[in-house]
């Protein structure tokens, strides 16, 4: 001061750089009239060095989406992205994954691989829509440069007419934030709508046909039913209700009445396989099945023996096979012992008659005689005989006498004449043949 004090006081300031947070953004709609179903755009992007943005949430005071209208599956959009200073772009396509009754979220899909570069998440407020996103982090807080264009197709529809007002609100990594606004002034150039007399949406106040009306497509309504057309828009009353039951023609217990297969056709048969009539088609057994039979016939015969059209003359097992009264073989088997007969045969030659077998032959010939031999077949003997008959007895002198010889069959002579007796000289002999 003037007389000598001195006053001495400090001042702090806090000095910070400032980073750059400035992306340019902007809206656009492809119609502005109201009411109209159109495409939304949304463009973002920043310049080389600015800090990165972490989400995005851009919101509306009027119009919606038109959620009801989508499915999951749908394509409702497309977006390109390009990073590191547009040396890497990417073509996606806007693919509904979740639905809710007013929120939907979609994926951004590459065309090329398939993969998810990022989701959005789009909610009809009532009024107005919000619409967010999140980056996806990439390890630093900072963008060498990126800009991403996404198209919402025909799915935004206008509110009436008024200004529709977009506010975007885009957070950095670092804290920032950036808040912009657009506006679009909405105005009905007509009253949109169907305006045909015959349609199921006739709007008699529409001024404009839209392109939206309707028309009956005649057929069952009811998707609980056999004929249900998912394209009838007119029921006609030719619904049919699921009748149950089995279907196939060719089952045993098909039923022509019903429409719907339940999975209980039944075909009936033989189902063993040892069966000669196994059905190889039927699933429940009938009691049907035909079995081959077999016998076996143990026969002792002498010299053949002839069995089923064959005469057989050597033992043996022999087969026989033809089909029985079911259809199947009937295997017949034959255990066969054959036994010889025998046979002699004798050459005699008797006088007179012969006595052979109990039985005498005055007669020659060949004469057989039958027995049993030690097999129980025949034994036939066979006689070839030669009967020589008594000659004459010769005449004899009367100092002969004759007797048959049957081993010779002749007649042996004995006897010799008396000598002469010695006579005197006065006598004579004579032979008396008589005495």
């Amino acid at each position: 001061s003037e007389l000598g004090n001195q006053d001495i006081q400090s001042f702090s300031f806090t000095i910070a750089c400032l980073l750059d947070f400035s992306p340019t953004v902007s809206v656009s709609l492809a119609s502005t009239d109201c009411n109209d179903l159109t495409d939304l755009t949304i463009n973002v992007s920043q310049d080389s060095g600015e800090v990165d943005m972490l989400s995005s949430l851009f919101t509306s005071n009027l119009g919606s989406f038109d959620i009801a209208n989508m499915s999951i599956g749908d394509i409702i959009g497309s977006a390109v992205m390009s990073a590191g200073g547009g040396f890497n772009t990417f073509n996606t396509n806007l693919t509904v994954s979740s639905i809710t009754s007013n929120q939907v979220v979609v994926q951004s899909q590459d065309v090329n691989t398939g993969l998810v570069l990022g989701t959005f998440t789009i909610t009809n407020t009532n009024p107005g829509v919000s619409i967010t996103a999140t980056t996806v982090p990439d390890g630093n807080n900072f963008t060498s440069g990126n800009s991403q264009t996404v198209t919402f197709s025909n799915v935004f529809v206008n509110p009436g007419a008024g200004t529709l007002n977009f506010t975007s609100t885009i957070d950095s990594e670092l804290g920032n934030q950036d808040i912009q606004s657009f506006s679009f002034t909405i105005a009905c150039l007509g009253i949109y709508g169907c305006t045909d007399l015959t349609a199921l949406n006739y709007d008699a106040t529409a001024t404009v046909d839209d392109g939206s009306c309707t028309y009956c497509v005649y057929g069952c309504t009811l998707n609980t039913q056999t004929n249900y057309n998912p394209l009838a828009t007119c029921d006609d009353g030719s619904c049919i209700p699921y009748t149950y039951g089995c279907t196939d023609p060719t089952a045993d217990n098909y039923n022509p009445t019903v429409n719907t297969s339940d999975n209980s056709c039944v075909w009936l048969g033989c189902t063993d396989l040892a069966a000669c009539n196994y059905d190889t088609t039927a699933t429940v057994d009938d009691g049907s099945c035909n079995y081959a039979t077999t016998s076996t016939t143990n026969v002792t015969e002498c010299d053949n023996y002839s069995w089923n059209g064959t005469t057989y003359a050597a033992s043996g097992a022999y087969t026989f096979t033809t089909i029985n009264s079911n259809g199947c073989d009937s295997v017949a088997t034959l255990n066969l012992t054959i036994n010889n007969s025998t046979t002699s045969t004798t050459a005699v030659t008797e006088c007179d008659t012969y006595s052979w077998n109990g039985a005498t032959y005055a007669a020659s010939g060949v004469y057989t005689f039958t027995t049993t031999n030690s097999n129980g077949c025949d034994s036939i003997a066979t006689l070839n005989l030669t009967i020589t008959p008594i000659p004459v007895q010769p005449t004899l002198a009367c100092y002969e006498s004759a007797t048959f010889n049957t081993t010779s069959c002749l007649w042996d002579v004995t006897g010799t004449q008396p000598v002469q007796p010695t006579v005197a000289c006065y006598e004579t002999a004579t032979f008396n043949t008589t005495t």
